[in-house]
This record gives C-alpha cells, sequence and structure tokens, in this order.
C-alpha cells in the first residue's frame, strides 16, 4: 500500500539505511550483531591507550553507549543483545587492555544506579531502550490529541 502511494517499483532490501538493514527478519540478533561489533572495535581502539577513569567514563556514556542509540529507538532489542552490549561496555571499563582482564568489583546495577545514589551513572541499555521507545509512541500519539483538541475548540 505505502510502496504503491509513494511510487515505489522495485525493492531490492538490500542496502542498509542509517545503519540500519532496509528488510529484516524476525532474528533481531542477527541484525544487531554489527552494533555490538562496532562497540567492541571502538572500545579495543582506545583500551589500548591510557585513560584516566574521568576519560574511560566520558568514553563510556558519551560514545560507546549512545552507539546503538539509533536502533534502540526503533526496535526493542532482545535481552540477550542487552547483555553482550553491556558486556562489552564492562569489558571497556575494567580492563586495561584486551590482553589483561580484570575483575568487575562492581555490579552493572550499581555502575547504572545514578551518581546521587552512590553510582556511576552510566546507562542500562535495556531500560534506554524502553525509554527511547516510550518516547516515539508519546511522540505518535500526541499529534492525534492535538488534532482531537483544536477540533473540540473549534466547536
Amino acid at each position: 500500500m505505502a510502496m504503491q502511494v509513494l511510487g515505489v517499483r522495485q525493492v531490492s532490501g538490500l542496502g542498509k539505511y542509517l545503519g540500519l538493514p532496509e528488510l529484516f527478519g524476525r532474528k533481531k540478533r542477527d541484525m544487531f550483531n554489527t552494533i555490538v561489533d562496532k562497540i567492541k572495535q571502538r572500545s579495543r581502539s582506545w583500551s589500548n591507550r591510557s585513560l584516566s577513569t574521568a576519560g574511560k567514563t566520558t568514553m563510556l556514556k558519551y560514545v560507546l553507549a549512545s552507539m546503538p542509540t539509533y536502533a534502540i529507538s526503533c526496535f526493542k532489542l532482545p535481552g540477550s543483545l542487552c547483555k553482550r552490549i553491556q558486556s562489552a561496555l564492562t569489558r571497556f571499563w575494567w580492563d586495561e587492555s584486551e590482553e589483561k582482564r580484570k575483575m568487575c568489583w562492581l555490579a552493572w546495577s550499581k555502575m547504572t544506579t545514578h551518581k546521587k545514589n552512590g553510582g556511576l551513572g552510566f546507562r542500562d541499555i535495556s531500560d534506554f531502550n524502553d525509554a527511547l521507545l516510550a518516547k516515539n509512541v508519546k511522540s505518535l500519539h500526541q499529534p492525534s490529541m492535538a488534532r482531537k483538541a483544536s477540533a473540540l475548540a473549534e466547536t
């Protein structure tokens, strides 16, 4: 229906748009593996450098944790994928390099707790996914509510 309205005659489905595949099936896990790979690759490139705690915090919060933002604003990620992303973020935080894996001394749930409550303030990927999807649902419903309100005001 939408293809007819827009005049689209042929769909390849093999390309990507904004980093996500044009067509996809039920297996989102395979589709989002590239996101986890990109996070791991970016963290590997920075883990060889000697970063301070503040540098690692900045890198984790504003670069690594924000990489899947567009994808998670469009799709509900499977729990297993959220755990893989969380694992990549945890490994970046605790490890000095890829060869030197260290023990995690603090649970991820504590690390995602707000700073005011004694945590580090990192984003929980699953909760962030839910929040972005809820924001999109709200924005979809808001214009219809505004139209209803304006229609009521006119009568």
